[in-house]
């Protein structure tokens, strides 16, 4: 049975694509409403802490984008709010974000992650002490209206429940403030290579092009301020055109490398570098980017040798004017 659309609640949906996850094996469907246009997983079910520690393509971090980030930085200068506004980062990873506030002179800024790890980067790479471990939902009592902006970067397209979500942000808000959002643009151009691994459920339960998103947030109650996609990086076509075929020729060497040069010893993971304390953890650090330097220079390689095949590529798609890789958004609680 098709399940009605957990964006508008319509149930005229058809499913248009089906994958196998490859770490648990499981079947999936991508599902069209009829209604609103939203494309979602069927079924809607966020994987858990253990899918994304066996999840390759999560853990080599393929889906960040410098781009992206350019983008959702740019966009939040540009609003040029009081430099006394309150604002929350939700899911603020490393605290790139929140860096980036502090360092324009914001000083009244939270953050919250899941991850421990997670935090203690940020607020080393932030210099702020306000970002907690904690889900949205332990976050939230008693906080309703307390801040002024509230972003989630690339976090609604993991959601189980989108709606409910936003409306959770928008609860944050004090009158006429601001939700930032950003999402992977699924109007990039897609070539030979197809669409990335990390574009399928379970890690994506969503997918979003400029009209779904504003149609979305502006059937919730907020008013657009700005809704922009980034530029198209030459990065995004080479993994187009090479990414996928060389995939497995590329981690094959890259595996070869490492047990000749370090054995069998594998990386330590990111909570495993903050228990180890400040005297272990540069030990551990300089191991674990001495592993990285092969995977490095091999993506070096290929990217050179490959030059002459995907240089002109992208700069006839963005002499088209073809979409960027990510969208933001920045929406008014009306």
């Amino acid at each position: 049975m098709t399940p009605a659309c957990p964006l508008c609640g319509g149930g005229r949906c058809v499913p248009f694509e089906l994958s196998t996850d490859p770490v648990s094996g499981r079947s999936y469907a991508f599902v069209r409403c009829g209604g609103c246009g939203g494309e979602f997983a069927d079924p809607m079910e966020n994987p858990g802490p253990e899918w994304y520690a066996k999840a390759a393509f999560y853990n080599e971090d393929a889906c960040r984008s410098g781009a992206a980030a350019r983008l959702r930085g740019g966009v939040f200068l540009e609003l040029g709010l009081a430099k006394d506004a309150r604002l929350l980062d939700v899911g603020c990873g490393a605290g790139e974000f929140l860096a980036l506030a502090a360092g324009a002179g914001y000083s009244r800024c939270s953050g919250i992650d899941f991850s421990p790890a997670q935090v203690r980067l940020a607020r080393e790479n932030s210099g702020l002490e306000d970002i907690s471990v904690a889900s949205l939902e332990e976050f939230l009592p008693g906080r309703d209206g307390s801040f002024d902006l509230v972003s989630a970067f690339e976090v609604l397209e993991h959601q189980p429940a989108p709606a409910d979500f936003v409306k959770r942000l928008k609860g944050l808000l004090a009158p006429g403030g601001l939700l930032m959002l950003s999402v992977p643009n699924a109007a990039r151009p897609l070539l030979f290579g197809g669409r990335e691994a990390w574009d399928y459920p379970p890690h994506h339960l969503t997918r979003w092009d400029a009209g779904r998103l504003d149609r979305f947030l502006a059937g919730l109650g907020l008013e657009k301020v700005v809704l922009k996609d980034s530029e198209l990086p030459a990065e995004h076509v080479y993994n187009q055109l090479f990414g996928v075929k060389l995939d497995a020729a590329v981690k094959g060497a890259i595996a070869a490398v490492k047990r000749l040069l370090f054995g069998g010893k594998a990386a330590a993971s990111m909570d495993e570098i903050v228990a180890s304390g400040a005297a272990g953890a540069a030990g551990v650090l300089r191991f674990r980017l001495a592993r990285r330097l092969p995977a490095a220079a091999l993506k070096l390689f290929f990217r050179a040798l490959l030059l002459p095949v995907y240089l002109p590529l992208w700069l006839s798609y963005s002499a088209a004017g073809h979409r960027g890789t990510s969208l933001v958004a920045v929406y008014r609680v009306k």
